[in-house]
């Protein structure tokens, strides 16, 4: 976004040809990006390179036919996201796992899929709303990252299950592609990727203090009622 942006003659005198610098460390973007290679990228300076590929405005240009379509493709991703998260944390984290209730979360999102399918006339009213700039950002950064994670998926899928192991090489550019929308996500909400960082690794140490274990993670306080 271009208030995250400035150019190099508000800056002072320019220590390279480039266009513009960084707000926060006076960084050439440009010259940044040719080090990024080097693993020497901050978050908020991948922050302010990513932000330079955003659209400024989003104008709501979209018919009902394709609105329908993609908030049809977000209800049905965050559908599927509620089995991931019950099975996730049921398996791996060794919380419990119940046949009904993984059930029930998968009939959830056959009802959901069914419900777009079949447009229903309260659901498809909802789904043709006008919406601003910003929630179409929204909209097309959160389906960019869910699309991600399904490539990431498939990746997995086809490299453990079809057992190519070469397939892995992929992961990082799909990493990355997910790291673009994280930070579009955040630029649109006007967040500081290095604060969410921070928050974040913030959280992991209340949470988990001496480190995870699948124990620690079922007596979290939060599944207790005491850290909502």
């Amino acid at each position: 976004m271009t208030d995250m942006i400035t150019t190099i003659e508000d800056a002072g005198p320019p220590e390279c040809e480039h266009e513009v610098v960084c707000d926060d460390c006076g960084m050439c973007l440009d010259c940044s990006a040719d080090d990024a290679g080097a693993g020497s990228t901050t978050a908020n300076e991948y922050q302010e390179l990513a932000s330079r590929t955003l659209l400024d405005e989003m104008p709501d240009k979209y018919s009902n036919e394709e609105k329908r379509a993609l908030w049809g493709a977000m209800i049905i991703c965050a559908a599927a996201g509620r089995v991931a998260e019950y099975v996730k944390k049921g398996v791996l984290h060794e919380h419990g796992f119940d046949r009904e209730e993984y059930l029930a979360e998968v009939g959830w999102l056959i009802t959901v899929t069914g419900g777009l399918l079949h447009n229903v006339p309260a659901l498809q009213q909802d789904l043709e709303k006008p919406l601003s700039s910003q929630e179409i950002g929204l909209l097309w950064n959160g389906l960019g990252l869910v699309g991600e994670a399904g490539e990431i998926a498939e990746t997995i899928i086809n490299s453990v299950m079809g057992d190519d192991k070469n397939l892995l090489d992929q992961l990082p550019e799909e990493l990355g592609d997910c790291n673009w929308y994280i930070s579009a996500l955040a630029t649109t909400r006007g967040l500081s990727l290095g604060d969410i960082f921070d928050a974040n690794i913030e959280k992991l140490k209340k949470r988990y203090p001496e480190g995870y274990s699948a124990e620690s993670s079922r007596n979290r306080l939060e599944y207790r009622g005491d850290d909502r």
